[in-house]
């Protein structure tokens, strides 16, 4: 069985697994492969779910990150899981869509269009919907999308509050009577990569604020809006305290954006795109499992594909192969201990187009052919 991640910046999961099954079968040409491609809720979490047999989707134009009309997809899957709609964060507010993130994106960087594709998943009308988080640009813990969503987000003076975090400095009350027309029937599931919390050192704009450009003020800046706006809805929309609570930092908070205005439950990304795909019956029938990602690190253990895959090939006594285009002598360990075995493919695998996608896939399937010869596995061969 073949289950990679994303090679980032490089190749596609569907990619990856392609030149992964042509090294295998370059070095056992009887081996049966199967390619079951995953992600963790971030890059590639909508290509993998549209897998399924009989989905679809159809395009959308929202609002980017700062607002700028952006072209973006909302997925349907088919099956059993029918009238369940999928959408992707990185696909209207994600780092990728900034040319040059600095601290002034970073404060204005907004979640609106993540809204806008929910409502258009609501007006298809969706029972369920999926929403992949990771990559995002913005620490608006959810702000923008709920803006659109119908809620009124409201200075002092009664007038809508600015975009991004910057915005929820001013935010004195929230207005839910915009927001009276969401359905109570539909289920909300946001698919996690990180367990971060919202507030705090560990937190969406401390932890992730300068990954997006955020120098020390602005990350103090972003800190203070996000707990204003906790603060406020807990006042508002009559919640407890929900901002400690795992994952909630994720997607500079758009995770708590979406529990507290739509109610949604949040899940580890890999988890569920695992339990939509079949992962476990998938591994039930495989001798040998090879995953793989950019880079394999410590993180990649912690609720990411490569660690999930690995924990689940431990506890069923399989060996798993991990290549990878750099990786730490911990995070080596780490999959030793689990019974695993990390392969270096090319060090621009994964560097955010340090290889172009053709040299990354002859280097991914070379060092599939070359794990592959160098490891025993006579039920394989």
């Amino acid at each position: 069985m073949i289950a990679p991640n994303a090679f980032k910046g490089t190749l596609t999961a569907a990619d990856a697994a392609r030149a992964i099954g042509e090294g295998v079968r370059q070095a056992w040409p009887r081996a049966t492969c199967r390619a079951v491609p995953l992600a963790d809720g971030g890059d590639g979490f909508l290509d993998t779910l549209l897998g399924r047999p009989g989905s679809e989707q159809f395009d959308l134009q929202v609002a980017g990150p700062l607002l700028e009309p952006v072209l973006t997809r909302v997925g349907w899957l088919g099956g059993e899981m029918g009238r369940t709609a999928v959408v992707e964060l990185a696909g209207s507010c994600g780092m990728n869509l900034l040319d040059h993130p600095s601290a002034d994106t970073a404060g204005r960087a907004s979640t609106r269009g993540l809204g806008e594709l929910i409502l258009a998943a609501l007006e298809h009308q969706a029972r369920r919907v999926l929403i992949g988080l990771g990559g995002s640009a913005s620490t608006d813990g959810g702000a923008g999308l709920a803006q659109a969503l119908g809620f009124h987000l409201l200075n002092r003076a009664g007038e809508p509050i600015g975009p991004g975090g910057r915005g929820l400095i001013e935010l004195d009350r929230i207005d839910v009577s915009g927001a009276s027309h969401l359905r109570q029937d539909v289920e909300f599931v946001a698919a996690c990569d990180v367990d971060s919390p919202l507030l705090g050192p560990l937190g969406a704009a401390a932890t992730f604020g300068p990954q997006k450009g955020a120098d020390r003020q602005t990350v103090g800046m972003l800190e203070r809006g996000l707990e204003r706006l906790c603060r406020i809805v807990e006042r508002d929309l009559h919640l407890g305290a929900i901002e400690s609570t795992p994952s909630m930092g994720a997607a500079g908070g758009a995770a708590f954006g979406l529990a507290a205005f739509v109610g949604a439950r949040l899940e580890s990304g890999v988890s569920l795109v695992a339990s939509c795909v079949n992962l476990s019956g998938a591994l039930d029938d495989a001798e040998v499992v090879i995953t793989g990602e950019g880079r394999f690190d410590q993180a990649s253990l912690l609720g990411k594909v490569t660690g999930e895959v690995l924990r689940r090939c431990a506890a069923r006594r399989l060996p798993c192969l991990v290549l990878t285009g750099s990786t730490v002598p911990a995070a080596e360990e780490s999959a030793r201990k689990l019974g695993g075995r990390v392969v270096l493919s090319s060090p621009g695998i994964g560097r955010g187009g340090a290889l172009t996608p053709e040299v990354a896939f002859a280097e991914l399937q070379a060092a599939a052919a070359r794990a592959c010869q160098q490891w025993e596995a006579p039920s394989a061969s």
